[in-house]
């Protein structure tokens, strides 16, 4: 026996030793295993809960309107109504620009929509600003239109208001935020017929072209937005 061994392994047959080779291989194998599994419950958790909404995120989708098909057409995006999401008593409502500014649940919201498919956004800088009180501050502002009556002609003014500008004035004056460029009516693709045939119904033969309008692409191209889920 060799000094220092151990008197059960200089015993053991050559068997005996493969056998035991071949058990420390299977065992090293199950822990590695069970590393990866704890890193994927670690990091695959974390990017799961990257995706619930939270207070203030941004959603758009593609509505079902009669109108929607002319927004898509005029600005180039796919994405023709949006809202603001908060919550109220633990659960996650959306705060849009309906028939009037209201609150409809999240889930209800999203079933509206073609496809049931959205996407919602977040500041990139949320965990900085978002906080407590820019919530809401967030919600005062966002309170103080509710009720309002849908504007179909897109006005810029506080007397009606459509759903990209409901969520842009919220983040403009609660926060100082201007999320997404504003434009002119005469900025959009106006050339389609399905386009011109809506503007035709809306405004007769007087089209506002220099009114200052504010579109769900416009707001979904931002850069002080990221995407945190999509359906």
């Amino acid at each position: 026996m060799i000094p220092g061994t151990d008197r059960s392994y200089a015993a053991a047959s050559p068997r005996q030793v493969g056998s035991a080779f071949v058990s420390n291989r299977v065992l090293m194998k199950r822990y590695r295993l069970s590393i990866i599994f704890i890193l994927f419950l670690i990091f695959g958790c974390g990017k799961q809960s990257v995706g619930q909404p939270h207070d203030g995120d941004i959603i758009f989708q593609t509505s079902q309107s009669s109108q929607s098909a002319a927004i898509q057409i005029a600005t180039h995006s796919k994405y023709s109504h949006m809202g603001i999401i908060f919550f109220r008593e633990g659960k996650p409502y959306v705060f849009e620009a309906g028939r009037t500014v209201q609150y409809t649940p999240l889930k209800q919201w999203i079933d509206r929509g073609i496809g049931r498919r959205y996407v919602i956004k977040r500041l990139i800088n949320a965990e900085k600003v978002m906080t407590g009180q820019a919530i809401e501050k967030l919600k005062s502002v966002a309170e103080k239109f509710r009720g309002l009556p849908y504007d179909l002609t897109f006005e810029w003014s506080d007397d009606r208001i459509y759903c990209s500008e409901l969520v842009w004035k919220i983040y403009e004056r609660s926060l100082g935020l201007k999320v997404g460029r504003t434009k002119k009516l005469r900025d959009f693709d106006l050339s389609n017929d399905v386009v011109k045939n809506k503007m035709k119904e809306r405004y007769g033969d007087h089209i506002p072209l220099d009114e200052t309008v504010i579109s769900p692409g416009d707001m979904f191209s931002s850069k002080l937005l990221k995407t945190v889920s999509e359906e």
